[in-house]
């Protein structure tokens, strides 16, 4: 098996603990009053009568779970999954300095972090490591 690229692996470590973190913060938001509800109370992007916070938390977390360890395994659908992250963030990013929710450096440092990843996604080397499968 040929070894996927360092800058894969360290997305898809990224995803991984993303995942994690989202997972927990999802299960805790579905069943308050665990140990791990204070994880749902660090979350303040929805109210926490909105009972579907958890359900969307769970989902987003196992895709990046997914994702990551398609990385790792160099699966096209991996690749196409973190390229539609890494966009989706990039579009939500300028809409948010756009907005004036965010610094405006703070969001164009975002968005050319993201615009880096993207970029190296589209690499020739990674591109022909997502190529085998």
């Amino acid at each position: 098996m040929e070894k996927s690229p360092k800058g894969i692996l360290i997305i898809a470590i990224m995803f991984l603990l993303g995942a994690v973190l989202t997972l927990l913060t999802g299960i805790s938001t579905i069943f308050p009053g665990t140990p791990l509800d204070m994880l749902s109370k660090l979350n303040t992007t929805f109210p926490p009568s909105f009972n579907y916070t958890g359900y969307f938390l769970f989902i987003i977390g196992l895709i990046l779970l997914s994702s990551g360890w398609g990385l790792v395994k160099g699966q096209k659908w991996a690749w196409w999954i973190t390229v539609i992250i890494f966009v989706v963030g990039g579009i939500a990013a300028v809409v948010r300095v756009a907005l004036g929710s965010i610094n405006g450096i703070e969001g164009i440092v975002g968005v050319l972090i993201i615009a880096g990843f993207l970029f190296y996604l589209t690499r020739h080397g990674v591109l022909k490591y997502f190529s085998k499968n």
